[in-house]
C-alpha cells in the first residue's frame, strides 16, 4: 500500500443507495485504502429514501441490519458539530449544505456525490475539498494500490451470494450499478478476483 495520507472522502445521501455502490465503497474503506465518513443527518436522509423509493422492503429489517452495520463502520467517522458551518456555505443549494459542511468539520478531501452541480468548485476550493463521482474516486486508489484494492473486491464477491457472481459478472454488476471505469480497469487485474 502507498504510504502518502489516505484520501478522506463523505459520501453525499445519493451515494448509498442503491446497495452496490455502497456496498463496494464500504469495503474498499474498511481495507484502509481511504477514509469514509458520513453524518447523522445523512443517515436520516438515507432512511428517508428508502422509505420512499423501496416501500417494497421491511424497514424495521433495514434499520436493524444494515444501519446498524453502517453505523458500527462509521463508528469513528461519523462528523458531528457542522451545524454552524450550513449557513456561511452560499452557492450550494440549501438541502445539500449540510454535506459540505459535514466535510469541512471531518477534514474531508471529497464529497462523493453523482449531483456535482450541488457542490460548486468555487465554494470548495477555499476548503480543500472537491466534489467527485465515486467512478472518478476509485480509478486512482485501484491504480496505486492494485492487490489491496482487488482484496477488497473480492471480499465484496464473496458476500454476494444471491445471485452469486463469477468474474465477469461481478465486473458487470460493477459497470451496472455506475462503476463503468472502475471495473473496466479491474479487467486488467481480473486473475486477482478470483
Amino acid at each position: 500500500m502507498t504510504s502518502t495520507p489516505l484520501p478522506t472522502a463523505i459520501v453525499d445521501t445519493n451515494i448509498l443507495h442503491p446497495a452496490g455502490m455502497r456496498d463496494i465503497l464500504l469495503q474498499v474503506a474498511e481495507n484502509e485504502l481511504f477514509k469514509l465518513k458520513w453524518s447523522p443527518e445523512i443517515r436520516n436522509e438515507l432512511i428517508s429514501t428508502i422509505r420512499k423509493v423501496r416501500p417494497d422492503i421491511d424497514h424495521a429489517r433495514f434499520k436493524a441490519h444494515t444501519l446498524v452495520l453502517m453505523d458500527r463502520f462509521f463508528r469513528d467517522d461519523l462528523v458531528t458539530g457542522y451545524e454552524h458551518l450550513i449557513d456561511s456555505l452560499g452557492g450550494i443549494k440549501d438541502k445539500d449544505r449540510h454535506v459540505a459542511a459535514a466535510a469541512i468539520q471531518g477534514s474531508c478531501d471529497v464529497i462523493l456525490t453523482h449531483d456535482l452541480k450541488h457542490f460548486p468548485a468555487d465554494v470548495l476550493r477555499p476548503h480543500g475539498i472537491v466534489a467527485q463521482k465515486p467512478d472518478d474516486f476509485l480509478v486512482p486508489i485501484l491504480l496505486a494500490n492494485p492487490d489491496e484494492f482487488c482484496e477488497a473486491a473480492r471480499e465484496h464477491r464473496a458476500r454476494l451470494k444471491n445471485p452469486a457472481y463469477d468474474v465477469e459478472a461481478y465486473l458487470t454488476k460493477l459497470a451496472r450499478d455506475g462503476l463503468n471505469k472502475t471495473a473496466a480497469e479491474l479487467k486488467y487485474f481480473a486473475h486477482l478476483l478470483a
